[in-house]
């Protein structure tokens, strides 16, 4: 792992631990800020997926509407209860474990199918658009990290083209102290950018036309099954009052769509969020998920996220 750099005005991001950090600050992800409103009960799931191989998809759905009512969040204990006299136990934790590194390999390849995606586009040298229909230049500017924030100020002095792994971050008062690629007032500068959120959208699009300056952003998400909405599952307040689902689709909009509000706010005129689902990562088997860019619902994330980190 390299030296957190303390000396240059960046945010750096090493892959190995998947960390952020502004100048030896450790830094929150949007991600990880995203977490608390989307909960994921793993173990639970792992042990439900569990019982689903054990018993056959059709035995289970049968198991499901009989014995459980469709209650797909019953307690565990009361799970187990009813049915241990059916199963195996110790096959039962041996097919959870073997479902754990499933998941874990998962991430794995889609790790590893991200940064195929992202060679490809600076050996091709440029984008088609799939949105605007246009080819874009694919701009690779030099970094020093696996990835880190490449300019102070991203409306002013990154020109117009395709941006892969562009790392994007919610620093936006901080513009005002940088002028003409420098900043201007360091102690201020330093004070906003140690306490904002990264993160990273595979690929962010550029488009200078008259006088407005559009974004474009696109995601890759490599998954084996193709992500549903799921309508009586919702978010944690204050997400509750947008309608939003606790779904990867719905989680995707908020995190994409912060990526979008951060360059919204940089002076960029907001154009189209994507998402492009891999099925079984599989690179020829795709689908585009149209996304909405909630500003009213961002804000209120964000607004949420700082009144938690001040108690």
């Amino acid at each position: 792992m390299k030296a957190i750099e303390e000396k240059r005005s960046i945010i750096t991001f090493e892959e190995e631990e998947h960390l952020y950090h502004y100048k030896g600050t450790r830094l929150s992800s949007v991600t990880s800020a995203l977490k608390p409103y989307f909960p994921f009960d793993m173990e639970g799931q792992l042990y439900r997926s569990a019982y689903q191989v054990l018993f056959g998809q059709d035995e289970w759905k049968k198991i499901m509407a009989k014995t459980f009512k469709y209650d797909y969040k019953v307690d565990l204990d009361v799970m187990h209860e009813a049915l241990e006299p059916m199963i195996d136990w110790d096959e039962l934790l041996a097919t959870r474990e073997l479902i754990r590194e499933e998941w874990r390999m998962s991430g794995v390849r889609g790790t590893e199918a991200h940064l195929i995606e992202e060679n490809k586009l600076y050996a091709a040298g440029e984008f088609f658009n799939h949105r605007t229909k246009r080819m874009q230049p694919v701009i690779q500017k030099a970094k020093d990290y696996d990835n880190q924030s490449v300019a102070l100020n991203y409306y002013e002095e990154l020109e117009d083209g395709c941006y892969p792994e562009l790392l994007v971050h919610t620093g936006w008062d901080a513009m005002q102290y940088v002028k003409d690629g420098k900043v201007t007032d360091q102690e201020k500068y330093d004070e906003i950018m140690r306490d904002v959120l990264p993160g990273q959208s595979d690929i962010v699009c550029f488009e200078t036309i008259g006088d407005e300056r559009f974004v474009d952003i696109y995601d890759h998400k490599f998954m084996k099954r193709e992500p549903r909405k799921y309508y009586n599952n919702k978010a944690l307040p204050p997400l509750d009052k947008f309608k939003c689902r606790n779904d990867k689709i719905q989680k995707f909009e908020c995190q994409l769509g912060t990526y979008m509000h951060s360059l919204v706010k940089m002076g960029f005129t907001p154009r189209h969020i994507d998402f492009i689902y891999y099925k079984d990562y599989n690179p020829e088997d795709k689908k585009i998920f149209k996304l909405k860019y909630r500003p009213d619902l961002i804000e209120s994330i964000l607004e949420d996220f700082n009144n938690r980190k001040d108690i």
